[in-house]
This record gives C-alpha cells, structure tokens and sequence, in this order.
C-alpha cells in the first residue's frame, strides 16, 4: 500500500527545506520511502508518495495538532489531500 498526498503551497523552495528540515520526524510514523514530486505546470501543486508500513499509526496522525503547526508554517494552503493506494 501507498500514501499519496497532495498539498498546494506558497512557495515549494520553503516547503521543500522545511519539509528536509524534519525529516527525521517522519521516522516511524507508519510509512517509509518518502519521495516528493511536483506538478510540471505548477511547481507549488506538491506530491508526497510514501510505502505504509502501518496504516492505523498513520491516520492516527489526522488529527495532530503539532502536524497542523507545521504544515501551515511550512505554507500548506488549504487541507492536504490524502489517499491510500493498493497496488492493482
């Protein structure tokens, strides 16, 4: 299973260094593998596809607070999208 999520931001070189910045916190959080893309027309449409290693652990983190802090220090515009794939 896969996470993709989708966030718009203010400005992806911002985002980008917070989202570097932190990257130790996104050990064990229930998925691994973290790769970040972006929309070819709009580099502040960003994608985050990670492996989920536990699926429960990784929705508990909807509702975190801390998380939230930092997504909108980071320049997250609106609520992320959020989507688990199986593979087909």
């Amino acid at each position: 299973m896969k996470i993709l999520v989708r966030h718009k931001v203010k400005d992806f070189d911002f985002w980008k260094s917070v989202y570097e910045k932190h990257s130790s916190s996104r050990e064990g959080i229930g998925a691994k593998d973290f790769k970040v893309y972006c929309n070819s027309k709009s580099r502040n449409d960003v994608f985050v596809i990670a492996d989920v290693t536990d699926a429960e652990k990784l929705q508990s983190l909807a509702g975190d607070n801390d998380l939230k802090t930092l997504l909108r220090e980071s320049g997250v515009v609106g609520i992320p999208e959020v989507l688990l794939l199986d593979e087909a």
